[in-house]
């Protein structure tokens, strides 16, 4: 499934992070550019540590930078 969400916020924190994953349900959620730009709210270690207060963490996938999944 692809989302389409035109005019909403592109930067959040992690718990707002987790509130999207909350709302889409996605099956596979895959965080990017959490360090390619200096304007992100939160680091990713703050991302996980939500994911895993929400028990979402089986659906979350954690690439390093280049990395691939298959979705």
């Amino acid at each position: 499934m692809v989302m389409h969400m035109p005019l909403v916020m592109v930067t959040m924190d992690a718990k707002q992070g987790v509130q999207l994953m909350q709302l889409a349900q996605p099956d596979v959620a895959v965080p990017v550019h959490y360090d390619a730009y200096t304007v992100f709210l939160s680091p990713l270690d703050a991302l996980k540590k939500e994911v895993e207060a929400a028990g979402l963490q089986a659906g979350v996938v954690y690439l390093d930078r280049g990395g691939r999944v298959s979705v």
